[in-house]
């Protein structure tokens, strides 16, 4: 009876354990752009992404957008969501244009996996390194958002 419950507490125990180590957060990165002119946005990545393009199941590189300017939660929410065009792709970098006064979804990710997935993001010829991106970012939640003005 004694090895019965110890066993039992064990299996108990490992079983909570297993369960709490596939938890995960989404936390997404989005751009919102506050001017009312269309930007050019040039996504860099620190390693080729040819493949994992071909495999995007999830919708990583799908870079939804709503005309509007929204937070995460409404982002969420809606049931249409479109996604940009790429007007060019390379090796590590993807290039899109984003209207005026709308918000992107730049990347989808959890656990903030964002930060290791992008390099930087161009904004019209200007680089934001992470660190930048994640200094000047709001954060909402889990989400981040970084306002161009």
């Amino acid at each position: 009876m004694i090895i019965t419950r110890k066993f039992l507490t064990s299996f108990i125990a490992f079983i909570f354990l297993f369960t709490l180590s596939g938890c995960s957060i989404p936390t997404d990165f989005y751009l919102q752009n506050l001017t009312g002119t269309k930007k050019i946005i040039k996504i860099n990545y620190p390693g080729n992404i040819v493949n994992s393009l071909e495999k995007d199941t999830y919708g990583r590189f799908s870079f939804n957008y709503i005309d509007d300017v929204v937070n995460p939660r409404l982002f969420k929410r809606e049931k249409n969501i479109k996604s940009l065009e790429k007007i060019k792709i390379d090796s590590t970098s993807i290039t899109v244009e984003m209207g005026p006064e709308s918000t992107m979804r730049v990347e989808k990710a959890h656990n903030y996996h964002w930060n290791w997935r992008i390099a930087s993001i161009e904004i019209d010829d200007k680089v934001y390194t992470i660190k930048e991106l994640n200094e000047n970012s709001d954060k909402i939640k889990n989400d981040y958002i970084f306002k161009i003005k």
